[in-house]
Parts: structure tokens; sequence; C-alpha cells
């Protein structure tokens, strides 16, 4: 556990938070916001405490006091002034992801029963779209004036400054439970179902004089704001945290902005994930090369590699000019960080530190600091915080457990999750770890993620992963496990690859796919040789696709595992059946088909099918396809499953034939302005009872009844390519194209 090392204000609750911060610090910039070019908007503490008491006296107003508020939108002030206006004396927040489909976001807004929402116009669209069960207010950031129907934040703010005027101080004087549940979060899941995280003022302020006391931070720092907000990680010690210290918050442009953004504010703290400091690190990398300074530079890091952080500052200052020049601290979270670029940073004179917590911790549970520090390390626990190892094995590897005031009051509305979760009030992290004889702890891996081999031994992925991740071309990779025999025991490790096609063909000298496969499966049999032989990656797979990930990049294992053994699941052909479901069904129950294989079925029909028309050219150039989904079928995910049949009808011709159709609709397939198929969607699909995607191709049984248009339409296509049309070519290219596009559709 560390000890405290810097002096901090006592806060009972977030609204104590701000009012004694306030009183220390409330002269000072608490955001930045660029207007344009050279032209910049400032708010101070006290300004923004004004706006959090005027918007929060409105709500109460309108009848929001004890109800459950959410937030959704990009990082910005007006989206910190709405949570810290609900949670400090209106009611519960509830901050919603950003980046959820449609179709979650409504399940969420269902599932946390809010009754009213802040928004920014991003997002105006989606909530049109969806069903808004109890909300009884929309409340946007960017309208300057309500307007059918829509609150608008500004106003709402300007009214509350009336009704403090009038002596209305419900919310000013509302007094905090710091017990009870305050704040909803749904966690991101890398390997399950979100669970709905209950957080108390008590949990987080409890985080927040944590860190202040043992990391170097003041009123004179600058914050980049990057990370989701919505995240406990950048809403605890990004947004609290700043203005708890009285710090000044600026807000990120987007990823390829960061290292300009750094410049411009002259940022002194970040907290972000391992992708950005790696993609800042070759940044900075590249741009030595680019002044030819890099064996003098790589000379330096060896020459002054046990001196202290400030003077490797002063002997590499042109690298950190490169950032802006003042940056004391970046923190690394969410995700293990590369100990190779941890150490990199740092002897460049970059301070970096890994920090390590989950949504139900608040979320700090370790963070390294200037004086209690290792690479590789996630430091020790905080000071409220202990941290043990159970179950270990004869490494000293066991699941990490804590205890503290920081631990979530439990999973809203989940008992049984709640008292799997904490024992004896240990919270169980689901992760592995040892911790070295001075306290310091090292993550291993995911308990749930671990691959035991058959002679048990136990494989970490992400230790392999990291591994992976250093071959030049390599932009990330996923270990797995995979049954090679009968024995559900025998169980080999794969890899699955995520390469840059440019940078492996410049760096290795290749050009065909063989080729490439070649040099990056070379490559892994060096990594091979790193390690023991019962690590070793017996195959690989190959793909430009990037992994499924959370807003915070964390792998979501599962999802990914999904994908892979999709891919490898065999496509089940039928051969001139009749178009009706239950043939269909039919033969899937014959054929014993599993749920979530993949059917493609040869339809006879008259051109009227029971699924709609089915469209033809003639019996050996069948270019007009109808495709089907059968509605008694169960795969996930299938909003705008048509859009990707359409797409892949096309390509699959063009490839072939190099017949170049277009979409005008997933139900309109065109060449040369006219139809000639499509994907009938009469029937409307339930995502929820779908067990098997049917891709019914039409073939006539009865040419009499050919529709005259269609005869044209084949006829002219015959003539502009005169080709003949394999049918079985088709299916059997269409197929290949598919898969991984279903694969990829399962695992978003």
């Amino acid at each position: 556990m560390s000890k405290r090392l810097y002096e901090y204000i006592e806060i009972a609750d977030l609204k104590d938070m701000l009012k004694k911060s306030g009183q220390q610090y409330g002269e000072k910039i608490a955001y930045k916001i660029r207007i344009e070019k050279d032209k910049y908007k400032e708010i101070t503490h006290n300004e923004v405490r004004n706006m959090i008491d005027a918007l929060g006296t409105t709500l109460i107003n309108m009848g929001l006091k004890g109800k459950k508020i959410a937030v959704i939108g990009e990082n910005r002030y007006e989206w910190e002034i709405a949570y810290l206006s609900i949670v400090c004396g209106t009611g519960i927040v509830v901050p919603l992801d950003k980046s959820l489909p449609e179709k979650e976001l409504e399940e969420l807004i269902e599932r946390s029963g809010v009754e009213a929402i802040f928004y920014s116009k991003k997002y105006e669209e989606t909530l049109k779209n969806i069903n808004l069960g109890k909300l009884k207010y929309l409340i946007s950031m960017d309208l300057e004036k309500t307007k059918d129907g829509i609150y608008s934040q500004q106003e709402l703010i300007e009214s509350g400054k009336q009704l403090i005027k009038q002596g209305n101080t419900e919310f000013i004087n509302a007094k905090i439970n710091p017990e009870e549940m305050s704040i909803m979060l749904f966690t991101s899941g890398t390997t399950s179902a979100s669970k709905v995280v209950a957080l108390s003022h008590k949990n987080i302020c409890s985080n927040l004089m944590d860190i202040a006391s043992i990391l170097d931070v003041n009123s004179n720092d600058v914050f980049l704001s990057f990370l989701p907000i919505h995240h406990v990680f950048e809403c605890t010690v990004g947004f609290l945290f700043s203005l708890y210290k009285g710090a000044q918050t600026v807000f990120c442009d987007g990823i390829r902005h960061i290292p300009d953004n750094l410049n411009e504010y002259k940022v002194s703290v970040m907290a972000s994930v391992p992708a950005i400091y790696e993609r800042l690190f070759k940044i900075i990398r590249k741009q030595i090369e680019k002044q030819g300074n890099l064996e003098e530079i790589l000379q330096k890091e060896e020459q002054y590699k046990n001196e202290t952080m400030e003077k490797k500052k002063e002997v590499f200052k042109s690298i950190h000019d490169m950032l802006g020049g003042k940056i004391k601290l970046l923190i690394s979270g969410a995700a293990s960080l590369d100990p190779s670029i941890e150490q990199k940073f740092r002897n460049l004179g970059l301070n970096i530190v890994q920090g390590y917590g989950l949504t139900e911790t608040s979320p700090v549970v370790a963070i390294g600091t200037n004086k209690n520090y290792k690479v590789g390390s996630i430091g020790k626990s905080v000071p409220s915080v202990e941290a043990k190892v159970i179950n270990c094995n004869s490494e000293g590897i066991g699941e990490l457990v804590v205890k503290g005031p920081s631990i979530m009051l439990g999973y809203f509305g989940n008992k049984e999750a709640t008292d799997n979760a904490i024992i004896d009030g240990w919270f169980h992290t689901g992760d592995l770890a040892r911790i070295d004889e001075d306290g310091y702890i090292f993550i291993c891996g995911r308990k749930k993620s671990v691959i035991v081999l058959k002679n048990g031994k136990n494989i970490f992925p992400e230790e392999i992963e990291n591994l992976l991740n250093k071959i030049d071309g390599v932009e990330e990779s996923f270990i797995f496990g995979k049954q090679v025999s009968e024995d559900k025991d025998n169980i080999k490790i794969y890899a699955k690859i995520v390469y840059n096609e440019q940078v492996v063909k410049d760096t290795y000298k290749v050009n065909r796919k063989e080729e490439i496969y070649e040099a990056i499966n070379n490559q892994v049999k060096e990594v091979n040789k790193m390690m023991p032989r019962y690590k070793s990656i017996k195959g690989i797979i190959l793909t430009q696709t990037p992994l499924v990930k959370t807003t915070t990049n964390k792998i979501k294992r599962e999802k990914n595992l999904e994908q892979i053994l999709f891919l490898g699941k065999k496509i089940n052909y039928f051969e001139k059946i009749d178009s009706t479901q239950l043939e269909i069904l039919r033969r899937i129950k014959e054929n014993n088909i599993k749920n979530g294989e993949m059917v493609v079925a040869e339809i006879q029909t008259n051109g009227i099918g029971t699924h709609g028309k089915t469209w033809h050219t003639d019996e050996k150039n069948n270019i007009a396809f109808s495709f089907y989904i059968d509605a008694n079928c169960k795969i996930e995910k299938l909003e705008g499953f048509t859009n990707e049949i359409a797409e892949t009808v096309v390509k699959t011709f063009d490839e072939l034939y190099q017949i170049k159709l277009d979409i005008k609709s997933p139900n309109d397939i065109m060449w040369k302005d006219k139809k000639i198929g499509g994907i009938l969607t009469e029937t409307k699909i339930n995502a929820d009872n779908v067990k098997h995607i049917i891709i019914g191709i039409g073939i006539n049984t009865n040419q009499e009844k050919f529709n005259k248009e269609i005869e044209k339409i084949a006829s002219s296509i015959k003539n502009e390519f005169n080709i003949e049309v394999d049918n079985k070519k088709v299916i059997s290219k269409f197929c290949d194209l598919f898969e991984e596009k279903i694969a990829r559709r399962i695992g978003e």
C-alpha cells in the first residue's frame, strides 16, 4: 500500500469537493476551449460552480429530484456541468457510451429507467429513432433556445440563475448521502454482457483523495481530456480530479491531433491507454529519424539511463518540446502497457506511470508514483485500498482481490452477481497478478482469459500478444486456444494477427498474399524461440480487420473468439430445394446443423415464392439472385445485414466477371439503372429468435412465367458481356466473401 506523499483537501462528497476546491481555486481557469484558430474561451472554476448550481436548481424545479438522468456526448465542458448538476443534489447520473448502436442505447435507457437525458447534437437523430421509454425530457447541449419540445441546457442554466436570485436554494442546500447510489455505470464487458455498477459519492471521493495524496499534480497543471468521458477512468482521473485540484482541462480534437494539442495547450498531465502511448512513441521516433538524430539519441539514452527524470528532461529537451515542453505526468491505464515502451518513455525523461482499476473500484486500485515505481508494475495499491492475491500457483500468481472505501456498492438489481464479486468485503477483480516482496503489483492477465493446456500449464494471452505486437507490420494480435483433436483437453496455441499490408510489403519486400503470410509466419517462429516450447504458437490467422474492442481499447475476447470459431464452421449447401420455410427447416433438422452455421440454398421457384418475388435471367446465366433470411433463424445483431449481403453480391460479380452492379437499396441491385435482383426484406427479422442465416439463391423451374422485363435485362447483360455465368462458382465465391463479413458482424 502506498504512503501519502502530498497534502490534499478532505472531502465528504462531490458537492463538498466543489465547494472546498472552489474556495481555494475559484479564480483559476477550469476550461480552455478553442472557438476558432488562435481564439479561445476560458471558464473559471467559480463560473463552473455557478453553472452547476443554476442547472441543478432548474432540474429540481422540473420535477427531477431523486430521478435518474442520463448524459451522452463527446468530451466537452457541457457534459461535465450536466453530470455534476445531476449528482450534486438532483438525482442519480447515468453516463452512457456514445459509441453504442441505437438498439443497445435504447436497451440501456430502458434498463436504467432514466427520465431525462442530456445529449449533444451528434446524437439527436439517434434519439429520434429509438423508443424513449420513460424519458420525459430531452436536453440539448447545443441548442441556444428550447425548440420543438427539446430543452436547451444553456437556457436551463439561465433559468436557474433567475430562480436562485428569487431565493430558490433547494439545490444549493441539498444534503448528500455519501453512502447511497448516486452514479450508475454500465460496464464495457470484455468477456460478458454489461452489468450496472452502483457507485456512491464516498466511492469516488475516497479515490480522488487517494490519488491526490500520491500524484504530484496541482492547480498549475493542464489536463488533456481524450478518453471517452463516460468511462470511469477518464471521469475520475481526468474530469473530476482536475476540478478537485483546481487545474485546467482542455479537450482533444481527436487521436490524430494529440501531438498538436499537447503543443497547443502546453499540456502537463494526460491519462490515456497503451495504444495511444505506443502511437505517440512512433511519432517521436519518426521525427527523430527525420532529423537524423537517432544514433545520437540512443547513445544519450544509454549514457543517462540512471539519471533523474529532471536531468533526462533537460538532456532530451528537444523531444519534450515536440510535445509542448510541459509534460509532467503520463498515466497509462485500461490495459497493460508493453514494458519496453514504458522504459523508452522514461529513458527520454517522459514520466509515464501505469495505473490499474475497474469500474467497480471507482476506478484506481494501484498506480505508480515518482517514489514508488517499477517498470512493468502497476505500482502499489493506493493508500485506502488493501490488495492481496489468493489461490496462488507455484509462481505466486493468483487472483487479485481488493478491499477499501472505493469498492462499489454492488451491481444494481443483481444481488447474485454482487455476492459472487464481493466476498467478506473483498472484491474479486477477475485479474491474475503477483505481488513482489516490496509490495509492487504485476498484472498477468484476466482469469477468464487464461488458456489451460493438457499438461496443466497456464498461458496468459496478453504476454504472448505483447511479443507479437512488436513484429514490424503487426498492428495487434489475439491469442486463443484451439482444440486440435477429439480430446477436448488437447489445446494448442494459435494467433489471429492484424497486419498493415503496406508496412509488411515494404519491410519484408513481398507482394503476394502467400509471401505476406510466409514473412509474418517467419517472424512468429522467431517469437516462438523466445518462449518455452509449451507456449509456442502452432498456427496463425492473418487479417487486416481490427479486433473487436471496448471504447477504452480493451480486446473483447469472447467476441473475437466467436468470430474465429464462426469462420471455422462449414457452409451447408442445399441444392435445388422447394422455396418454403418448412422445407429449409426440415433440411436443417435432417442434417443436424448447429445454431449459427450458415446455410446456402438453391431455391426452386416459379417466380413467386413464399418470401416474395424471385428475379431471374435464365437457367444458365443466373445473374439475378434473391437472398432470403429466414425469420426462425438465430444470429446476433442483424441490423443492416441486408446491406452486407447486397454489397457482397456486387463484389462477387465484380471479382468473378468484372460486372459492375450498383446498389440503389438492398432490395434493388441495379445494372444500367434497371433492377436485376435484391435482398427480399418482406419478412421482419426478430434478432432474438434467429438461429441460422439462410441465403436463398433462386433458380428457375418454370421458364414460361419469366418476367419479360427481366428477360430483356438478361439479354442485355449477355450481349454486353458475352459470358456464361457459372452458378456454382458464384455461390462459392459469394460464400468466401460473405463468411468473414458474417463473423465480423457478429463480433461488432
